[in-house]
């Protein structure tokens, strides 16, 4: 447990450090990339709208998937026939 406390003390305080090295990454990275990023603009749109989906729409339902897994049944094996 003292790890996790060490861990989540350390991220506490280095988090925008942290951010802001991700950014200037990304701004490295994208820059130099951009011509590809506009050729695939339609898919990485499209990406980002199924993925925020799945991302805020537990949150409106408020789902609990621990409460749904003893309700999936158990895949059966199917006739070869």
């Amino acid at each position: 447990m003292t790890r996790l406390r060490s861990l989540q003390e350390h991220l506490n305080r280095w988090m925008l450090a942290y951010v802001s090295l991700a950014m200037a990454g990304g701004l490295a990275i994208g820059y130099p990339a951009a011509s590809t990023a506009k050729s695939a603009a339609a898919a990485i749109g499209g990406l980002t709208s199924v993925a925020v989906f799945f991302i805020v729409y537990p949150m409106m339902v408020n789902v609990r998937f621990e409460a749904l897994a003893p309700n999936v049944p158990a895949p059966r094996a199917r006739d070869p026939r």
